[in-house]
C-alpha cells in the first residue's frame, strides 16, 4: 500500500489511489517495450511470409493481413492510452479517475486475435 511519502510526491491524488495508479502505470510502462518488440517482429514476420511465399491461398495472406492489421490496431491504442494516462491525465489525477476510452477499444481486438491464432 500507499505510504506517507508516497503523497508527498503525489499531492492532490488520494492516498488509496497511489498504488492501483503506480501499479498500473508500473505494468503498462514496462510492458509497452516488450509489446513494441514484439510487433515490430510480427512486421517483419509478415513481410517475410508476403516476400517467400506469394502462390499461398489468398484466404491464408488474408488472415496474416488482418492479424497484422489488428496488431498495429492494438499498439496504436496502447500507445494512446499510456499518452492519455501519463502525460495528459496525471497531473489531474485525481480530479478525473476515468480511463481513456483506447482502454476499452483495446480489448477488442486482442479478443478477435486470440479467436483467429488457432485457424
Amino acid at each position: 500500500m500507499a505510504s506517507d511519502s508516497d503523497s508527498d510526491l503525489t499531492p492532490g491524488i488520494p492516498t488509496s489511489l497511489v498504488a492501483p495508479l503506480q501499479d498500473l502505470f508500473g505494468c503498462a510502462l514496462v510492458g509497452f517495450p516488450i509489446a513494441t518488440t514484439v510487433y515490430g517482429i510480427t512486421v517483419l514476420q509478415t513481410f517475410l511470409y508476403y516476400r517467400r511465399y506469394p502462390n499461398d491461398r489468398i484466404s491464408l495472406k488474408i488472415l496474416v493481413g488482418t492479424l497484422c492489421v489488428m496488431d498495429t490496431l492494438t499498439i496504436a491504442l496502447i500507445t494512446h492510452a499510456l499518452y492519455v494516462g501519463v502525460v495528459l491525465h496525471l497531473p489531474r489525477m485525481a480530479e478525473d479517475i476515468n480511463l481513456p476510452w483506447s482502454v476499452a477499444v483495446r480489448t477488442t481486438p486482442q479478443s478477435s486475435r486470440v479467436l483467429a491464432a488457432p485457424l
